[in-house]
C-alpha cells in the first residue's frame, strides 16, 4: 500500500491516502566537522499506512549519508513492511517497501541539497543506480 497515490477517485480513499500511503519525507542535513553529510533530523510528511516509513526513522537520523546508510535503511524498511510473505516471495525487491522508501529518501534528499547528489562521487553514483535499478514498474 506504500505505493498508492491519492488519486482513485473515492474522496475517503484519497483522504486516507494524502496522509498514509506512498512515504514523503522532509530531511535536515548537517555537515560534521570533517564535512561529512549527516541526516539530522528526517519527519514525514506522509507515511506508509503500515508504520514502517515511521518506525524505521530512529535507524537513519544522525547517521553519515553514505551508500551503506541508505542501503541499511531500506533493509530496516522492508524488515518492518507488513506485506505478507507470500507476496513478497513473488516480488523482485525493485516492487517491495524498502525500494519505494529508498527511491523517496532519495527524491528528499535532493531537495533539501541537490548538491550531495552532484558534488559527492559515491552518493551520485548511488542515487543513479538506484533510481535505474529500483524503478517501480507500472502494472
Amino acid at each position: 500500500m506504500c505505493n498508492t497515490l491519492p488519486n482513485t477517485s473515492i474522496s475517503e480513499l484519497d483522504n486516507f491516502f494524502n496522509k498514509f500511503g506512498s512515504p514523503e519525507y522532509k530531511i535536515i542535513i548537517n555537515y560534521s566537522e570533517n564535512n561529512h553529510s549527516i541526516i539530522e533530523k528526517v519527519s514525514l510528511i506522509i507515511e506508509s499506512p503500515c508504520g514502517a516509513s515511521y518506525n524505521t526513522l530512529q535507524y537513519i537520523r544522525g547517521k553519515q549519508l553514505t551508500p551503506e546508510t541508505l542501503n541499511n535503511f531500506a533493509i530496516s524498511v522492508r524488515q518492518e513492511c507488513r506485506e505478507p510473505m507470500s507476496v513478497v516471495f513473488k516480488r523482485e525487491f525493485s516492487e517491495t517497501a524498502g525500494a519505494t522508501h529508498l527511491l523517496k529518501f532519495l527524491d528528499a534528499i535532493e531537495k533539501e541539497e541537490p548538491s550531495l547528489l552532484v558534488s559527492n562521487t559515491a552518493l551520485r553514483e548511488y542515487a543513479s543506480r538506484m533510481r535505474k535499478e529500483l524503478q517501480i514498474k507500472e502494472v
